[in-house]
């Protein structure tokens, strides 16, 4: 597991590189939730494109969703682009926005190859 999360003016930025499991994103996820800045933010980019290997499966990948679903309370026009190129981290993307749509959360959802796609969706 290699990750890091970057402040930027209106959002966050988290990179992940080599292992990806369930206790890094929600390793993220705690340090994202404690940091008054996420009351304000616009988005998050959640930059998957340097890993590797995964240890996480589908029904660790609805973890996250279920936690999200109450802060979209709290902050309800949130985007979030996950960005990823191997099929094993895309298909847990997902997932992800497959259980959190079920759960009606307000934020809006996107699969990107690329970051500078996820980033052209963020400014649109």
């Amino acid at each position: 597991m290699s990750d890091i999360i970057q402040w930027e003016g209106e959002g966050v930025f988290l990179h992940f590189s080599k292992t990806l499991d369930l206790g890094d994103i929600t390793r993220c996820n705690d340090e994202m939730y404690k940091d008054a800045r996420l009351d304000n933010a616009d988005y998050q980019i959640w930059d998957f494109t340097e890993v590797e290997n995964i240890k996480m499966d589908a029904d660790e990948a609805k973890v996250p969703a279920v936690i999200d679903k109450g802060a979209s309370v709290s902050i309800p026009n949130l985007k979030i682009a996950l960005v990823a190129i191997n099929e094993d981290v895309i298909e847990l993307c997902y997932q992800y926005i497959e259980t959190s749509t079920k759960l009606h959360s307000t934020w809006k959802f996107q699969v990107c190859q690329k970051l500078e796609d996820a980033r052209n969706w963020i400014a649109a």
